[in-house]
């Protein structure tokens, strides 16, 4: 099956990929969708520029989901490429960001609880949006940005050492007849804050220093065809050196990471004919990095001699990808049919390798922190493929329907999972039957997609946020077997011990529906919208053991239901030419549950006593977590000033950690706000089409006393931002 697939993809690389990219179609990637008829939320870059932020969750937060729009629950296209980390852009590279409120959105991304978030860069714009790196002759342009001011976390009883955040940003473009290009570079330094006091001698706090560097080059040979090269490398350190005296106990802390992402990408996009079309898109994803870990205990009160311990680690992660969609849009009238064939084919290879040592001496000085030799490197390998046909039927600009599946052709799959997943998503408009354009708008949404359990967008650059997550092919592939070592312990005979393979149970079938309506009128001035969302995901490292007799067993996995309701309303409420004011609510409402076990006959004596650790029984009800989390934005232009507020809220937040299988005990609720973003600016018009703009800004000046929103610090910055 895999050799017919590769002999499939080669047939349709002879033909290669589509012209001018249809601007009516949104690319998540493994699929397109009719970006008028499907529920998004859309925030322009240039909304998000006065914001210091390392991870662009932090700065969507307030516009999406409140508290539920992290590192954890996002996951990114960027310009249609599901694997690029997105924060390896500088926000003033991004135009837009654009969450894709449809179950396809999600369906490449396995079994998980995450959002698709779309970003689409700036190629060849300047900050007014204009001149397209496809566009005209001559468009050229220079974008220079600075920010910088302190951070600290004093409050809660608790104070800290002020530190500094630093970002500058450097960007040039041209665009030529048939040629544009563009380069970019930022840098930026953020830091946690050290707790203040005689019991810490910081040496070096521990800070993030980033350098992301975007370059693009865009080739146009004929109307037919675009020809696209595109490199980002983003190196990046992680420093932190103090020396402690807590409790009697002197203590010797260093830690040192860096890491690298390097993503080069080329595409080609063709049109045969008057309708057909085909892209193809070759992306190499390269990541390396390196940690070590120092400590080195001096205790003074006893006999005990002085303990360092040290953890070194390695990665190297090379991810080639290959998407190739080609489609057909056949007319009727008012009438389009787009049958397409969507090819997608991953090849991973992970390795790593890590030493972890501990050793005591006797002498006060002690050794010196050294790295330790790694080895060996721990090497896994993969490959996925993936053939999704699909057709999609629009009518006007008012109805718009897509049926399709993805289909699991890969060499290896798991044991006892599906190889087909449909997915179905219809948009209707109600009051545009009739009305090709103008009027208010009334639309409704659905949406349903089956997916497999395939994670391939695990890794990030790590930050202080959340990001960085593990990355590792066991969630790519998962074996038939587990080894498993049964150990019991008898007065007479001692502990005996036996080894053996404990049957996996086959991955559940993971699906998302949702189902939404907006309501637009006064020329977009009024927004209303709701969605409802559906879907069972995996918790993550949710893989338990559980076996009463020597040799029988099998894996459970910690499987959940969640509901979410969502509120959203956005309004102009004064849009003259000397003053603007768009505000915009959310509400969202989150419910899970942990999906009751049905255990096979074989397994016995289970019980369902939480805090002895041990499992639930199959009948057992358990407690579903809520709770209500949202923001609300404000921009508002006078003339040439400008100003912001951004806030964000949590109520009803369990504050007590669960015991397994995700039961909360009761407790106390927490409920937090935060001023996640306020500023104030001002901008100067230059000679030609140049401005000059200069602000300040507050991230977290003011919040509740106790909160789970971003994190604990504060900062205070100034900065500007030229453009010529």
């Amino acid at each position: 099956m895999k050799n017919t697939a590769l002999s499939l993809f080669i047939a349709l690389v002879a033909l290669t990929g589509r012209a001018q990219k249809d601007t009516s179609r949104l690319d998540i990637g493994w699929l397109s969708l009719d970006k008028e008829l499907t529920q998004t939320i859309t925030i322009k870059g240039s909304d998000l520029e006065k914001m210091p932020f390392l991870n662009l969750s932090d700065a969507i937060s307030a516009w999406l989901y409140g508290a539920y729009t992290t590192p954890a629950t996002l996951a990114y296209v960027v310009d249609g490429n599901p694997m690029t980390d997105v924060n390896s852009y500088s926000v003033f590279d991004i135009e837009e960001v654009t969450l894709v409120g449809s179950a396809l959105g999600g369906a490449v991304y396995g079994g998980t609880q995450q959002e698709l978030v779309r970003s689409t860069p700036r190629w060849g714009k300047d900050a007014a949006g204009e001149g397209r790196a496809t566009g005209g002759k001559g468009q050229s342009g220079i974008k220079a940005a600075v920010q910088g001011g302190a951070i600290n976390s004093n409050g809660d009883g608790m104070k800290t050492k002020t530190n500094f955040y630093q970002q500058y940003y450097l960007g040039v473009y041209h665009n030529y007849d048939k040629l544009s290009a563009g380069v970019s570079a930022d840098w930026v330094r953020d830091v946690v804050p050290m707790p203040a006091g005689g019991e810490y001698q910081v040496t070096t706090p521990e800070n993030l220093q980033r350098l992301r560097l975007n370059g693009y080059l865009s080739w146009r040979p004929t109307t037919g065809d675009i020809i696209e090269l595109r490199v980002g490398y983003a190196p990046q350190w992680v420093n932190e050196a103090l020396d402690s005296t807590i409790n009697s106990e002197s203590r010797q802390v260093a830690q040192k990471m860096h890491e690298h992402l390097l993503v080069p990408e080329v595409r080609w996009n063709h049109r045969f004919s008057q309708g057909l079309t085909n892209e193809l898109r070759v992306v190499d994803v390269n990541e390396s990095g390196y940690s070590a870990f120092n400590l080195l205990d001096s205790v003074t009160t006893n006999a005990f001699p002085p303990v360092e311990a040290e953890d070194t680690s390695l990665a190297r992660i090379n991810h080639l990808f290959v998407r190739e969609r080609l489609s057909y849009d056949l007319s009727a009238g008012s009438w389009h049919f787009l049958p397409s064939l969507n090819f997608s084919y991953d090849h991973i290879t992970e390795k790593t390798a890590t030493a972890v040592d501990s050793l005591a001496f006797s002498n006060t000085g002690g050794p010196l922190f050294i790295d330790l030799p790694v080895g060996p490197w721990q090497e896994q390998k993969g490959d996925l493929l993936f053939l999704t046909p699909a057709v999609d039927v629009r009518l006007a600009r008012v109805l718009d329907f897509q049926l399709g599946a993805q289909m699991n052709v890969s060499r290896k799959r798991d044991t006892g999972s599906k190889v087909l997943y449909p997915f179905a998503t219809i948009g209707l408009d109600l009051l545009r039957f009739g009305h090709a354009t103008g009027g208010p708008s009334l639309k409704l949404f659905g949406s349903y997609a089956q997916r497999p359990l395939v994670f391939l967008d695990d890794y990030s650059l790590f930050d202080f946020s959340g990001g960085g997550s593990p990355y590792s092919l066991a969630n790519v592939y998962q074996p038939k077997y587990t080894p498993f070592e049964f150990s019991s312990w008898n007065p007479i005979t001692g502990t005996t011990s036996e080894s053996f393979l404990i049957p996996n149970q086959p991955r559940p079938l993971f699906w998302t529906w949702e189902a939404g309506a907006s309501f637009a009128t006064a020329n977009g001035r009024v927004q209303l919208a709701y969605t409802f969302e559906k879907r069972n995901f995996i918790t993550p490292g949710g893989t338990s053991f559980i076996s009463t007799i020597p040799g029988e067993g099998l894996t459970v996995l910690n499987v959940w239901k969640s509901t979410l309701h969502h509120i959203d309303i956005r309004l102009k409420v004064t849009d003259s030419t000397k003053v603007t004011w768009m505000t915009g609510l959310n509400l969202t409402l989150l419910q899970s549950r942990l999906n009751p076990f049905s255990f096979p006959s074989n397994i016995t004596g289970l019980s369902s006593i939480y805090n002895d650790s041990q499992y639930p029984d199959a009948g057992d009800v358990y407690p579903a977590h809520l709770s209500y989390t949202g923001g609300w934005v404000n921009r508002w232009n006078m003339g040439s000033f400008s100003a912001g507020l951004d806030l964000m809220y949590h109520f009803g937040e369990a504050t007590q950690g669960s015991y397994p299988y995700g039961v909360n005990q009761n407790g106390p609720k927490l409920n937090s706000v935060l001023s996640s973003n306020i500023y104030i600016g001002d901008r100067w018009k230059l000679r030609g089409a140049g401005a000059l703009e200069l602000f300040l800004e507050s991230r977290g000046l003011a919040r509740s006393k106790t909160s789970d929103l971003l994190d604990d610090r504060r900062y205070y910055t100034i900065g500007g931002k030229l453009t010529i």
